[in-house]
């Protein structure tokens, strides 16, 4: 989890991460400490540094056949009018869920 954190924090800009009770980070523009929690543990954490880097994003709550549950998060990267790809993650934890979409997205670049 440490590992997929660090990935999403250095796609957000971030500098100098280091581990500790929260994450530390330095932002490169602003040499300026900010302290947040995990993103895979905080909807809060994504949608301020994440979610604004994306061009669009679908977070819902699923109840699929014999009781399971889940969230599904889906983004889209297009790159013209008739070419895109789709993005799908799907977690218990809404904040994973969303931080394996982004993931999957990095990856693809």
């Amino acid at each position: 989890m440490n590992e997929l954190n660090r990935k999403l924090a250095e796609w957000a800009g971030f500098k100098n991460i280091r581990f500790g009770k929260d994450y530390i980070l330095m932002t490169g523009r602003f040499n300026k400490v900010e302290e947040i929690t995990p993103f895979t543990q905080s909807l809060d954490a994504c949608f301020k540094w994440l979610v604004p880097k994306l061009d669009n994003l679908v977070l819902r709550y699923r109840h699929y056949n014999a009781g399971h549950m889940g969230y599904e998060a889906r983004t889209l990267k297009v790159y013209d009018d008739d070419e895109y790809d789709t993005f799908l993650g799907i977690d218990k934890n809404p904040a994973l869920a969303l931080c394996l979409v982004i993931e999957k997205l990095i990856d693809k670049e």
